[in-house]
């Protein structure tokens, strides 16, 4: 039978304004006082979790914050490590010892980066305790179903356009027939007419084979809506989407293909673009 093994850890939280205590978790460090190792994962491929979050922020106040403490973390591995790896740090310590720098390591402090109270989960694998703890408390896989980002950017663009005054413009419809239906959840009609539309459209997904097939889906729901001749005069995707690399050329290539279809899209990011296309009615 496998040794079940004791981890301790916590859950690292981008906190840049202390005075509303709102945060972000980005992180996790885990402790395991029975093998005297110290891992930790740090989201590093997406920061629109939390530029999305305080969308008033300067990128880079997080950003080079999590440089600055990823090379601390380094300095540490490479300073107390017996067998230093930049996501490991293997101490020497008795037991008592060792947990009670693992309680130095997170302890409160005045930062922007701050540490959650120390949690305990028992596994038989290191590796396995971090990506869950790093899935459920940063990815929150828990809470993701198909669309669940997609529920996220409605609320936000339904908060910016009743900021704007014009959310009174727009309400969810379905689109289709009695077969084959399809909502929308921002339509503006003029006599009974579909004029516009916009639907947040997430193309952020794991890997490109998701990106292309949730993209397929949507294309395919354009081009039957186009069929049965119950399509708006205008149709805006607002698209949520990596960076950069293979999952952003998949997402461009998926935006590609609505646009031959007659659809606008647009980043998410691209508020005023957004913004242009909802007001001018």
């Amino acid at each position: 039978m496998n040794q079940k093994l004791t981890f301790n850890f916590a859950v690292l939280r981008f906190m840049p304004y202390p005075e509303t205590e709102e945060f972000v978790n980005v992180g996790i460090i885990l402790a395991c006082p029975q093998t005297g190792t110290i891992s930790y994962k740090m989201e590093s491929r997406r920061r629109d979790r939390v530029t999305n979050f305080f969308p008033e922020m300067d990128a880079s106040l997080f950003t080079e914050g999590r440089r600055i403490l990823l090379q601390e973390m380094k300095r540490l591995a490479h300073g107390l490590s017996h067998d230093a790896q930049f996501s490991q740090i293997h101490f020497l310590f008795k037991e008592k010892e060792f947990i009670q720098f693992f309680r130095e390591i997170v302890k409160p402090r005045e930062s922007l980066f701050r540490f959650s109270g120390i949690g305990t989960i028992i596994l038989g694998d290191e590796q396995q305790a971090l990506e869950q703890l790093f899935n459920f408390y940063v990815e929150r896989q828990f809470a993701k179903p198909e669309e669940y980002h997609e529920t996220v950017m409605k609320r936000r663009l339904a908060s910016i356009f009743k900021a704007k005054e014009i959310l009174s413009n727009y309400h969810e419809k379905a689109f289709g027939n009695e077969q084959y239906r399809v909502n929308i959840p921002f339509v503006h009609e003029e006599n009974n007419l579909a004029v516009k539309a916009i639907k947040p459209l997430d193309l952020d997904k794991n890997n490109t084979t998701l990106i292309i097939e949730y993209g397929d889906k949507w294309r395919m729901r354009v081009e039957r809506l186009k069929a049965l001749n119950d399509f708006p005069r205008e149709m805006l995707f607002v698209v949520r989407q990596a960076d950069s690399g293979k999952r952003l050329s998949a997402a461009l290539e998926i935006r590609s293909e609505l646009s031959k279809l007659g659809a606008i899209t647009v980043a998410e990011r691209e508020e005023d673009r957004v913004l242009e296309f909802a007001q001018n009615i």
